[in-house]
């Protein structure tokens, strides 16, 4: 039996249903603040784990959260960096800094993108 995990917000709390792949069970419910906190704290343990094997967009796994992020690009007062903040809504904002070389390569990987007509874009992803 696979493991399984449910989570529910429910009168202003977070409710957690975990079933192991041995079929034992756990309930419980955080506050926002607390729920918050269980979901930074597991992302650093993920940390410490040795990464992934093969490409980020070649992964078999579905990504752990996918959606339509709101973003804000800015310089980095005290690197020069590029800085993108992302948005995954409700998360917290994310902050990467990209220093020239790699500002560079994301310009150009997402104007070829740009380049390539929706229809075909498409049609590429669905064959």
């Amino acid at each position: 039996m696979p493991a399984e995990i449910e989570v529910n917000a429910i009168s202003g709390e977070v409710h957690f249903k975990i079933e192991d792949d041995k079929g034992e069970r756990v309930h419980f419910k955080l506050d926002r603040r607390m729920a918050s906190a269980l979901v930074v704290m597991g992302l650093q343990e993920l940390a410490r784990l040795p990464p992934p094997e093969g490409e980020l967009l070649q992964d078999p796994e579905r990504p752990l959260l996918e959606g339509r992020p709101s973003f804000q690009v800015a310089i980095d007062h005290q690197s020069g960096d590029g800085l993108v903040g992302f948005r995954l809504h409700p998360l917290s904002a994310l902050h990467f800094l990209f220093d020239d070389e790699l500002t560079s390569k994301l310009v150009r990987e997402l104007s070829e993108v740009l380049e390539t007509p929706r229809p075909a874009r498409v049609q590429r992803i669905r064959s």
